[in-house]
């Protein structure tokens, strides 16, 4: 697919920001590992459908799909995994909570591999929200004190204006009708635009 000037410029402004985007919630995951508070000895509850119910933008997604692509990792047999999440987990089948929200729903990531650190993903492409969920207690075992950290999670939003603006480009230019979604919708969904 031959994708236009703006959009090649914006994917050049995401891959520079990538590092920045995460900054404030790799600091803070620093900091925490520093007191070794830490995710190294819990199995990896929050990326099970017992807590996870992740969500993207359209710029995560990005960032997440093209170092997919670029690393060879975009294969049909992880598409197959990302529909089989989609469809074990219903995440299409989602009722509104009321105007324009959608109700979020559990499900596995497809991404997670059932051991400590289970997620294979580096943290330059993880989604903000995944590096913003940490444990507030050393030696976390099962997840019970894990937590969005939301005052990082905003400061990291507040940092980057020109965020939002790109993402509403790329909703507009893909005709995606979703501004956060689950991770595997999100992915094939982006792929199915890029491959129009």
């Amino acid at each position: 697919m031959k994708i236009n000037p703006k959009i090649e410029e914006l994917k050049i402004k995401l891959q520079d920001s990538l590092n920045e985007r995460r900054l404030p919630l790799l600091k803070a995951m620093e900091q925490l590992d520093e007191r070794e508070v830490n995710c190294k000895n819990c199995p990896g509850t929050c990326c099970t459908f017992m807590s996870n119910s992740m969500q993207m933008t359209i710029a995560e997604t990005w960032d997440l799909y093209d170092y997919l692509q670029s690393s060879g990792l975009w294969t049909q047999e992880l598409r197959d995994s990302l529909k089989r999440c989609i469809d074990d987990f219903r995440l299409l089948n989602r009722p509104s909570t009321g105007g324009s929200q959608l109700m979020r729903k559990t499900y596995t990531c497809p991404f997670f591999t059932q051991s400590a650190l289970g997620c294979p993903l580096p943290k330059t492409v993880k989604p903000y929200g995944c590096l913003g969920f940490n444990p507030k207690l050393k030696n976390e075992l099962s997840g019970k004190s894990c937590s969005a950290n939301h005052e990082v999670l905003l400061q990291r939003e507040s940092g980057l204006a020109q965020e939002e603006d790109i993402n509403n480009i790329l909703k507009e230019e893909f005709s995606l009708a979703w501004e956060k979604e689950s991770i595997p919708v999100a992915l094939l969904d982006l792929d199915r635009a890029l491959s129009k």
